[in-house]
């Protein structure tokens, strides 16, 4: 069946001015009418939303102040991109407040728009200990150098012997990030928000526990994170824009190459296995 002629708008058309994502004409496809309309059916399908994606723009510029410097700033880009199984808090949810006036005795109100606020976003994010409790080290050890020692209240940065800083401006201590939901296809940005000043508030849960008889736990680090958000037109064009460097031709999952390509010389060795029943099962065969 033919989809209905313009059945999307216009790239930037009237309400969807700023963006270059595809996007449904309001006026075509409702089904909520006297009758369902099944011409436009096509029109009427909902939005789902995607997995935003998380690209980092900025790294803290104390980084290159500490040993191994490449290491610090390798960790703070693959925990964004790879470690986190959830990132919450990235708001743009738009209110509008109102003043109230009588109108007459019954109860009705005269509402008059008097301010209008956007939600703030609050960044949170979950991820799993991996061996050797590195990820809360790394966490622990980036509040201590660049945030603040617990015991003294001064950044540890400022006591490294090779150190030149002479300020502690937040570009020292946090980042940016770029978060972008992208649409179906992976080539246009749905919403996009850009994040300065990240950096964490913690290290998540350190404990200890002895239970005799009982298994031990996963450890999941959960991370209350700083955050100021910037949102609009602009940020969308720079999604895009990164999404532009992100080639997914040919990035499909089945059609990679196997981890291994041969069996090992130790599984080869055995002095049994399925190929070697095989083998003596047909060597062993009587002739008729």
């Amino acid at each position: 069946m033919a989809r209905v002629m313009n059945a999307l708008l216009g790239q930037g058309q009237a309400y969807m001015f700023g963006t270059t994502n595809p996007a449904l004409d309001i006026a075509l496809g409702g089904q909520m009418g006297w009758s369902v309309n099944m011409v436009e059916w096509v029109n009427a399908q909902p939005y789902v939303r995607i997995d935003m994606v998380p690209i980092v723009m900025e790294v803290p510029t104390g980084f290159q102040d500490l040993p191994d410097s490449q290491l610090w700033i390798d960790a703070y880009v693959a925990l964004w991109g790879t470690r986190m199984s959830r990132i919450t808090g990235i708001q743009s949810t738009l209110t509008v407040d109102v003043v109230e006036s009588a109108v007459g005795r019954a109860g009705e109100m005269f509402e008059v728009p008097s301010n209008a606020t956007m939600a703030r976003s609050q960044l949170s994010t979950e991820c799993d200990e991996i061996y050797g409790r590195p990820i809360q080290k790394y966490l622990e050890a980036y509040n201590n150098l660049l945030i603040r020692d617990p015991n003294t209240g001064i950044a540890n940065i400022n006591t490294l012997s090779t150190t030149t800083r002479t300020d502690m401006l937040a570009d020292v201590y946090s980042g940016t990030i770029l978060f972008f939901e992208p649409n179906p296809c992976f080539a246009e940005p749905q919403d996009a928000v850009l994040c300065c000043n990240v950096f964490p508030r913690g290290a998540g849960d350190r404990t200890m526990s002895r239970e005799l008889g009982q298994g031990g736990d996963k450890v999941t680090l959960n991370i209350e994170w700083g955050c100021i958000a910037q949102r609009g037109y602009g940020v969308l064009k720079l999604a895009r824009e990164m999404m532009q460097l992100i080639n997914i031709a040919g990035a499909n999952p089945t059609m990679a190459v196997p981890l291994v390509s041969e069996a090992s010389a130790d599984a080869q060795s055995a002095r049994r296995s399925f190929q070697q029943g095989v083998a003596d099962l047909a060597a062993n065969q009587v002739t008729v």
